[in-house]
């Protein structure tokens, strides 16, 4: 009984250190951002930044922890122009176990990645199934993120203000990267066996708005409005689809100029390229912004934004 007592509180001991761990650093530890089982992909090539340098500029300086989001952790350069975005590759996420029990099944998928662990562990035949579902998900998450990720690279780059994109490991680079997390504790990341992209930082929606209503900059205001409806128009034009759209989080302005932040969610669907969809997809994705407008009373842009709407409505309905 005494051995059962210290065993549990062993494990409680564990978790909740555990926890405490990931919410002071939130869950980033560098072993979370290696790959080494994911298997190389031509797919997901895209040409040498060796010549670039522009980019060596860029990746020549120190990077700190900014944030986390589903799929990524976000550091941000030292003189605040650029992004780097390492992609969440542990192996023992606990989504991974949480899908493993839903119907979502993805177990053809689970030999994709026949280095990690799990394949290698003796496992006996009534988990095999379940094992197989949790490497399976593990694939099919980073297959989606890595295709969306590679869909932004080819057809929407300067719309997503996408620098460079690094999914295969390769042997040219030559760079270690210096990256500080949100303990302040240093690492050191060797970017040619690391998979990251490389993107403009940009401002978020509602604080690019506060910013120009508290200046009263009305014509650059009605700039950032222009430059968001035509991101969206101009991403169902080219036949992408985008599963998360969410405009308070996702999206953002450098200068008057609106980028999607998050290159995660896109698939190609030429269905968006409908007019309907188009109209459809515009208004469900600015219905958030229209709302916040009215909250905070900014009446003039909210004005704008209807007549914007109503503008495009026609001239999509005249084509």
């Amino acid at each position: 009984m005494k051995r059962f007592v210290k065993f549990f509180s062993f494990v409680a001991l564990f978790v909740l250190v555990h926890e405490f761990c990931d919410t002071r650093t939130d869950g980033f530890c560098l072993q979370k951002i290696l790959g080494k089982d994911i298997p190389q992909n031509k797919s997901w090539d895209v040409s040498s930044l060796v010549e670039s340098e522009d980019i060596h500029k860029r990746l020549s300086q120190p990077y700190h922890f900014l944030g986390m989001g589903s799929e990524c952790f976000t550091f941000l350069s030292e003189d605040k122009q650029t992004v780097i975005k390492f992609f969440k590759l542990d192996q023992m996420r606990f989504v991974y176990f949480k899908r493993a029990w839903s119907r979502e099944d993805h177990s053809d998928l689970s030999h994709a990645s026949n280095q990690h662990w799990l394949h290698k562990m003796p496992c006996p035949s009534f988990l095999q199934n379940y094992r197989d579902r949790i490497l399976g998900i593990r694939y099919f998450r980073i297959l989606n993120t890595f295709t969306s990720s590679k869909i932004a690279w080819d057809h929407f780059k300067e719309e997503t203000g996408l620098i460079y994109l690094h999914l295969n490991p390769t042997d040219d680079l030559h760079k270690t990267l210096t990256i500080y997390d949100k303990l302040g504790i240093r690492h050191e990341v060797d970017l040619d066996t690391t998979h990251f992209l490389l993107q403009q930082r940009a401002d978020l929606v509602e604080e690019t708005f506060k910013k120009l209503h508290k200046q009263g900059s009305e014509e650059q205001a009605k700039e950032c409005i222009d430059s968001l409806i035509h991101l969206i128009v101009s991403r169902c034009q080219k036949g992408i689809f985008d599963r998360d759209p969410i405009i308070e989080q996702n999206f953002g302005f450098i200068g008057n100029k609106a980028i999607e932040i998050d290159v995660g969610s896109f698939s190609l669907n030429p269905e968006v390229q409908k007019k309907a969809m188009i109209l459809q997809t515009l208004h469900a994705e600015i219905l958030p912004l229209q709302t916040w407008l009215k909250e905070k009373r900014y009446v003039y842009l909210e004005n704008y934004l209807q007549e914007r709407l109503k503008h495009i409505s026609f001239q999509l309905n005249e084509q």
